[in-house]
This record gives structure tokens, sequence and C-alpha cells, in this order.
């Protein structure tokens, strides 16, 4: 894994998700209500960017590249100062789409490190934005530890924590509904076709091994597995 990131990945069975120029507008178009801009690649400079992209035929052509099936890599980045991401999508025939929203651990954590609680709170909403355009079969946030592996991801057997985790119908049916948004977390609610579990934001972007237990304890899976 890429230590100097953060990133939520989302995970789609062996189907594939219709991506669709006309759902990812509307995707960019609520991040632009939320105060987001398009740039060409990283904002820079970051405080007020000269390479914000503003014309609607280019905005139509990005759409048209991350839509296309011959996607390989494309990538929508977003700033609003003092924050930004980075949105793709991996279409994959045989494994399904995968998307995964990412964001730079300096960006994360701010200026002099003060602003890890504030961009933490501002990736939550960015990655709740995108699931509920996007809604997947499961999905998570990582940091440095390994994510799950797919084949555990689509048997339902994930039973760990993440950061930021997201469980789609199947696993809201096998976690039990009111079990998940009993859970003892800093946010969870529903979303879409399932539930956003948050179990702290000092588990975003900093160590917090006490909220995650606490969760984990919720669900049993000190003692059990699924």
């Amino acid at each position: 894994m890429n230590t100097d990131e953060i990133l939520f990945m989302a995970y789609y069975a062996s189907q594939v998700v219709e991506i669709s120029p006309d759902r990812l507008q509307s995707l960019i178009n609520q991040f632009d209500r939320q105060g987001y801009t398009l740039t060409e690649g990283y904002a820079w400079p970051f405080t007020a960017p000269d390479n914000v992209i503003s014309d609607s035929n280019q905005i139509e052509a990005k759409i048209l590249e991350m839509c296309s099936q011959d996607n390989t890599g494309e990538v929508l980045n977003f700033w609003r100062y003092p924050f930004e991401f980075s949105l793709s999508f991996l279409l994959d025939p045989e494994n399904g789409t995968r998307w995964t929203i990412s964001v730079e651990n300096d960006t994360l954590m701010g200026v002099e490190n003060e602003l890890g609680e504030r961009n933490a709170s501002e990736f939550v909403e960015v990655v709740r934005t995108a699931l509920a355009h996007y809604p997947p079969f499961y999905g998570c946030a990582i940091t440095v530890e390994a994510p799950p592996f797919s084949e555990d991801v689509f048997d339902i057997e994930v039973t760990k924590l993440y950061p930021i985790n997201f469980y789609g119908s199947e696993y809201v049916q096998r976690l039990g509904k009111d079990q998940l948004l009993s859970a003892p977390a800093w946010r969870v609610e529903e979303v879409a076709n399932g539930v956003l579990l948050v179990p702290s934001l000092e588990a975003i972007y900093t160590d917090d091994p006490v909220s995650m237990e606490a969760v984990e304890q919720h669900f049993g899976w000190a003692e059990e597995e699924l």
C-alpha cells in the first residue's frame, strides 16, 4: 500500500456498475454544490490553483474518458481549500468495477498538522456523497493496513474494522441493521442501500484503537468469525 495517502475503496461483485456520463455528471454537480472544483492534476498552487477545469467542454471530455471502456487509469481531481481528493474507477471485466477516493496524507493532516480533524470530516462527507451516487457491495478506508481480499469481501467474510466502513445490503442482512445502527461509533447512518460506519474521526487521521475495539466488540468479532 502507498503509505503517503489514505484511500476509500468501493467493491462491486462480478457485475459491472453503470458509471454512465449522466450519473457521473450528477456526482460532479453535487461536489460542485459542496464547493469543490475540478483541477487538471493536483491543485497548483494549492491555495489558489491556476489549473482549474471550468470549461464545460473540458469537463464533458473528462467525463467521457472516465466512462469509456478503455479507461486505463483516468482520474478526476477535486479541490476546495484546504482539502483536495482524487476519484478513479477501475474497470475489470472479470472482477467487476471498483472506485476509489484518495487523499494525500499531507493534505489530510493540513498545515502544521492542525487540520486533521476538519479534513477527516471532509473526507467522510466526500465518501458519503460518492456512496449515495455509486453504492457498492462493500467499501472501506485504507491507511497503512492492507485492504481485504476480494474473495473475502464477496463471501461476506470481512470481520476487520477500518477507519471508514460501508456495508451494502448483503452485509446489512448478515450483520443486522439494528446491530449496525446501534454500534458505538462517531457516525453510523443509512446511505443508499447500506450503512456507513465511522468509529471516530481520530481513527482516520491518527491512531485511535479504543473506538475501533469498541465497535469490534459490539459485533463480537474478537470472539468469533461471521
